[in-house]
């Protein structure tokens, strides 16, 4: 909002939230507390719906871009994809090193994890692709956002400025 009014408040968690995304649309969030409690909130009803039981600790989750699925990072590494409505899960990945962020790409079919080792893989479904993404990455990656495409992908660090990656980990530029 460009007066920076609060638009809606939506109620019901009690604990600390851990991970939030919100729907392309704007009329959906996904919120995960930490104890891993999954809810729902629309614009609409403001009220709270819980999608999934407590999971564990989720440490990333984002919304797909048709708004269909949800990719849940879990503590030990593993993604769940989830579906939005009914909150069943569509299966997941292996575990692997603890994730630090997630991003969905436009086509709603890849997905992009980070994670504390720096390894940045591309995903299709629950099938991690070859042919794209990078092991050990740069030093402090502690968030990243990824290009609609997936083909870019812009990191941020506690040491220093900005900088934008291709999908293979090629450094493009340092942002001042």
């Amino acid at each position: 909002v460009s007066d920076g009014q609060r638009v809606v408040k939506w109620e019901g968690h009690t604990t600390l939230i851990k991970a939030v995304s919100i729907s392309a649309n704007g009329e959906e969030i996904r919120a995960c507390a930490e104890n891993g409690r999954l809810t729902a909130f629309t614009r609409a009803t403001t009220a709270e719906r819980e999608l999934l039981p407590a999971q564990g600790a989720i440490s990333a989750l984002e919304i797909s871009p048709s708004g269909k699925r949800l990719a849940l990072a879990a503590a030990d590494g593993a993604v769940k994809l989830v579906n939005c409505e009914t909150g069943a899960e569509l299966g997941s990945t292996p575990a692997s090193e603890p994730i630090i962020a997630l991003a969905w790409c436009a086509d709603d079919v890849t997905w992009i994890t980070l994670d504390t080792n720096r390894n940045v893989k591309y995903w299709t479904q629950l099938t991690a692709d070859a042919n794209r993404g990078w092991t050990n990455g740069p030093k402090s990656v502690s968030k990243f956002c990824a290009s609609a495409d997936g083909t870019h992908l812009l990191t941020t660090t506690d040491e220093g400025p900005p900088k934008l990656w291709d999908s293979q980990g090629r450094l493009l530029q340092t942002l001042p």
